[in-house]
């Protein structure tokens, strides 16, 4: 990947490494409280966090994919950790699966 990410200011901005050409620049609509931006990628999707809620942007195009205002949360810092490809965890896809059947 030759793109870098940025969040600043409630924005993500995705940066061309080589010539440090802005690509494309998204603002977040948040909430209330500090416009500090926390992000991850995994190379498909980036995932940008500030004023209390969570986006998934396409890291191609930034595109707004979704947004969850992670209720009753409220409006602190967040930690973000993306994996590559399916997750690893068999304890976390056994925990879901066994949440979607109802076992």
């Amino acid at each position: 990947m030759d793109t870098t990410f940025i969040g600043v200011q409630g924005h993500v901005l995705a940066i061309e490494k080589e010539s440090g050409e802005i690509l494309w620049k998204t603002h977040l609509d948040g909430g209330f409280g500090e416009s500090f931006v926390s992000l991850a990628t995994d190379g498909t999707y980036v995932f940008a966090h500030t004023r209390g809620k969570l986006f998934c942007l396409d890291a191609v195009s930034g595109r707004l994919l979704w947004k969850n205002d992670l209720p009753g949360l409220g409006y602190g810092i967040a930690s973000i950790c993306a994996t590559v490809g399916p997750t690893d965890s068999q304890p976390v896809m056994k925990a879901h699966q066994k949440k979607s059947t109802g076992s």
